[in-house]
């Protein structure tokens, strides 16, 4: 993305938070590797943004594979407050049979050196795991491995699209694997009485057993997650999220360097993708115990299962077992208490 893009951006959106009377705005700085963009453009972008917002919160998250983290990075990301996460997938003999470089080299050694870098530095860290095939019967390894470098994690699936093919052989995983990993990682997660870890979806989903209330900052259990998240791709493009900015611009909202943002979101209320809650609310899915959880899932998972925007997530069956699986948990916990 160019730099004077960026800036548009951030103009506009802070301009509609004013005239929204929203308090907050969180800025997801993402890839590729976004730390390819460079330091000075990042160090110009971050004071731009706080001195045009200062009666904004504006939230700096950025999500990288730590290759090109170093001091000076670090210490922008100190100054700014920047919440920093990455890909890591568990132990090294995990980790290095499906995070590899260009080079088809494994990457634990590298990430784990900069992890300790940035932890010295007290920066704010987290790690995306990825579960695949090679996660199948090795869970309380990878917890225990979270466990022992502290790590605050969130769990996503591999499932079969691109990455998921390594060396012609599939690693991707299952709905079922899905739901059963799930479920070990979170009674490994929640039974836990010595660490402290954060996973935020298990939190989301336990949370609202315990309240019957949603308090979810996730996009995937939005009641429609149009009305809070957005993409922007480095050609301006605005797309329902990130997962759309790979394909082409049928998906688009418009374009910040033709159309005002603001008209831009108004538009998008029009479309397709945004009145799919309404569907997915006519639909079947009302009549489901986890309806007000799950909210029919994520669109883009919709999109992948019929190649429509109407349809609920193709993990319905992996949710309900989580859901389910949680729902007693939470209950016996309840009960003992």
């Amino acid at each position: 993305m160019r730099y004077e893009v960026a800036e548009h951006l951030i103009s506009q959106l802070i301009e509609l938070c004013r005239s929204k009377r929203h308090k907050v705005l969180t800025l997801i700085w993402h890839g590729g590797e976004p730390l390819l963009w460079g330091i000075d453009n990042y160090r110009r972008i971050f004071h731009f943004a706080q001195e045009i917002g200062k009666d904004i919160c504006i939230k700096q998250c950025i999500q990288t594979n730590l290759s090109l983290i170093n001091d000076e990075y670090i210490n922008l990301f100190k100054e700014y407050n920047v919440k920093v996460g990455f890909s890591l997938d568990g132990p090294r003999q995990i980790n290095d049979a499906q995070r590899l470089t260009s080079k088809g080299e494994g990457t634990f050694d590298t990430i784990i050196e900069k992890v300790n870098k940035c932890r010295e530095a007290g920066l704010n860290i987290g790690c995306i795991l990825v579960g695949s095939k090679n996660f199948v019967g090795h869970i309380p390894q990878v917890y225990k491995f979270l466990c022992k470098h502290k790590l605050n994690f969130k769990f996503n699936p591999l499932f079969e699209a691109g990455e998921a093919l390594i060396g012609g052989k599939s690693i991707a995983i299952t709905t079922d694997e899905y739901a059963q990993m799930a479920i070990e990682l979170f009674d490994l997660w929640y039974y836990d009485t010595e660490n402290n870890l954060k996973e935020t979806t298990f939190i989301d989903i336990a949370s609202y057993f315990v309240s019957r209330s949603k308090s979810s900052r996730s996009c995937i259990f939005s009641t429609n997650c149009q009305d809070k998240f957005m993409a922007v791709s480095p050609t301006g493009e605005v797309f329902p999220c990130g997962r759309f900015c790979e394909t082409d611009t049928r998906y688009s909202y418009g374009n910040i360097t033709k159309d005002p943002l603001g008209t831009i979101i108004e538009n998008k209320k029009e479309s397709e993708i945004y009145n799919r809650g309404k569907q997915i609310e006519n639909s079947s899915c009302s009549k489901c115990r986890y309806y007000q959880l799950c909210y029919g899932g994520c669109l883009h998972d919709g999109f992948l299962a019929k190649g429509d925007f109407m349809s609920k997530t193709f993990l319905c069956g992996a949710y309900k077992q989580i859901f389910a699986h949680i729902e007693k948990c939470v209950a016996h916990l309840k009960k003992e208490a």
